[in-house]
């Protein structure tokens, strides 16, 4: 039941874009908040994600720096202070083409080295030491639904033809619907970016984090407790969730290629997913309705999550609901 004292928020999607957005509302204390979205974790795109902090696939890049270096801060604080969250920091090996990456900006003082020659791979020559969030994606958004339930958020699982299903009489919407927002919104500015991803045994390996940023294929290696992720592809204007087995073939030799101790492990799952990519992300206040809109964020869900619920809340308390 809405409590009178506070102004009503819905949030529209169910991934982390909007679980995030709905978490710095309601711990504020001023909103009655309610997400309506047609999946909820585990069974959400966001619950496939790898994932780790790593701005990628998104833009403006200036505005992804803010949001990148706002997410970095607050996960970086979960991973010290919370450990159920499923945060910790690892160091990322970054190979790179750029000796001054445009992420560099977003990073701490102090977290970033530059890799010698000795510390790459074969066959590369420059790479970055990265103290970075790594984010257990099933354990990060089982433990942010319950915070969101314990402080009183409510859950409503609905397919949504057009936001007017859920537009407030009172208060804001906010739309982070990612993929759907094509059609809620016809936006023909977004797409869908295809990923493939490797889930092997490997837990008797020493961690070790690698970023491929230098070749066209992607390919990275990130351990995780229920194995480690390989990754992966990234094909823009396709979506299917079909698992294509040479695809995976392609990320396992890569893979094992940056790291030859992967070659031949047990691969426990494969899956695909879809980032909601889009020119830019779209974030800003709707002119003539009380919605903002927050998606588009590409292959950086995770990265800058946070930076634009902050976003969200500056646009909130600069209208008029």
């Amino acid at each position: 039941m809405l409590q009178s004292n506070k102004i009503p928020l819905v949030v529209a999607g169910g991934g982390v874009i909007g679980l995030s957005t709905a978490y710095l509302f309601a711990q504020s204390g001023r909103y009655d908040v309610e997400i309506v979205a047609a999946q909820f974790p585990p069974y959400t795109t966001s619950n496939k994600a790898a994932a780790i902090w790593s701005p990628y696939h998104i833009a403006p890049k200036e505005k992804a720096q803010t949001w990148s270096s706002a997410s970095y801060a607050w996960l970086e604080k979960l991973a010290a202070t919370t450990p159920q969250s499923g945060v910790r920091m690892v160091q990322l090996l970054k190979l790179e083409k750029d000796k001054t990456p445009w992420w560099q900006k977003a990073v701490p003082a102090g977290k970033v080295r530059q890799a010698a020659q000795h510390e790459l791979p074969q066959g590369f020559s420059l790479g970055f030491f990265v103290n970075v969030p790594m984010i257990e994606t099933p354990i990060f958004l089982d433990w942010l639904v319950a915070a969101l339930r314990q402080m009183g958020v409510r859950f409503h699982e609905q397919t949504l033809n057009d936001l007017s299903e859920v537009y407030p009489n009172e208060g804001w919407l906010v739309n982070c619907t990612g993929l759907g927002a094509a059609a809620l919104c016809h936006d023909p500015a977004m797409f869908a970016i295809q990923g493939h991803i490797a889930k092997v045994k490997a837990q008797h390996l020493p961690e070790k984090y690698i970023d491929d940023c230098v070749n066209e294929a992607l390919t990275y290696i990130f351990p995780r407790q229920d194995g480690w992720i390989l990754g992966g592809t990234a094909y823009s204007h396709l979506d299917s969730t079909e698992v294509v087995t040479t695809e995976i073939e392609g990320i396992l030799a890569r893979c094992a290629a940056l790291d030859p101790r992967l070659q031949d492990l047990e691969v426990l799952e494969t899956y695909v997913g879809l980032r909601p990519g889009r020119v830019a992300v779209r974030l800003e206040r709707d002119p003539n309705q009380r919605i903002i809109h927050n998606y588009g964020h590409g292959g950086a869900g995770f990265t800058v999550a946070w930076g634009c619920a902050q976003e969200v809340w500056q646009l909130a308390q600069t209208g008029t609901p």
